[in-house]
């Protein structure tokens, strides 16, 4: 079964899982954020572009600077400093 590749499928699984209680709907969501997947997020990251920070909510994007998560390099560090540090 390809739910994504036939839309009937697709819609009639929803309907069961749905139904047999499996799967509840949303109804608290910011639509205006809908557009934005985890995947672009961490490109612009590992990218080193400014972007991603106004993709993520001010928390997150702050853990990830603080962290150093997903590769995120801190542009005002130069790449000599940083691999010196990682490998104290």
């Amino acid at each position: 079964m390809y739910p994504l590749r036939d839309p009937a499928t697709g819609l009639n699984l929803f309907r069961h899982l749905v139904g047999q209680g499996r799967i509840k709907p949303l109804d608290n969501f910011d639509e205006s954020v809908l557009h934005i997947f985890s995947r672009d997020v961490l490109k612009r990251i590992k990218e080193n572009d400014a972007a991603w920070e106004h993709m993520v909510p001010p928390e997150v994007a702050e853990m990830v600077k603080h962290r150093q998560l997903f590769g995120y390099r801190d542009p005002e560090v130069s790449d000599d400093a940083a691999f010196a540090a990682a490998n104290r």
